[in-house]
């Protein structure tokens, strides 16, 4: 007997939740954070007021490594289904389980690979954002040097 696209209940009730319960939240978690990382912008000010981009920073920290032990998860059986109570003798359940599992892949695995795109995106734009707001950082400070540098310099030598 099958039960929707899956062959064992067992089975089928375990991805059903991993996926509703783990994957499809944090990939719209990701989302959204695409989203929110898309439409920042580090200005001059932000440069050296970095608060916004840090939280940004950590919630893409947090995020990637969740979805990654999501990832770890689904890839090694034996953590996905270790709530999973087959008896050993009956291989039949057990082989219809894992019957359930490669029958899945693909669909699971298009989740996975969208959401590692999008962390790559977001990894990007904050790489990018961050060596903005250094190099402002730098040309501000070497202008600040340089002014100094006038005003001492007129002050112990003054034009004649």
């Amino acid at each position: 007997m099958t039960y929707g696209p899956f062959q064992t209940k067992e089975g089928g009730d375990i991805i059903a939740k991993f996926t509703k319960d783990e994957l499809l939240p944090l990939t719209a978690q990701i989302e959204t954070l695409a989203i929110q990382v898309s439409q920042f912008r580090v200005g001059f000010w932000g440069s050296f007021l970095r608060y916004k981009f840090a939280r940004l920073e950590d919630l893409y920290k947090d995020i990637s490594v969740k979805f990654i032990n999501a990832y770890h998860k689904w890839n090694t059986p034996d953590i996905l289904f270790k709530e999973l109570n087959t008896n050993p003798k009956d291989n039949s359940n057990f082989g219809g389980v894992m019957a359930d599992y490669f029958q899945s892949q693909q669909a699971v695995m298009w989740h996975f690979n969208e959401g590692f795109r999008l962390l790559s995106y977001i990894d990007r734009i904050l790489t990018e954002q961050s060596t903005a707001a250094y190099n402002r950082i730098s040309i501000s400070l070497a202008l600040l040097a340089i002014a100094i540098s006038i005003i001492i310099n007129l002050k112990w030598f003054p034009i004649l």
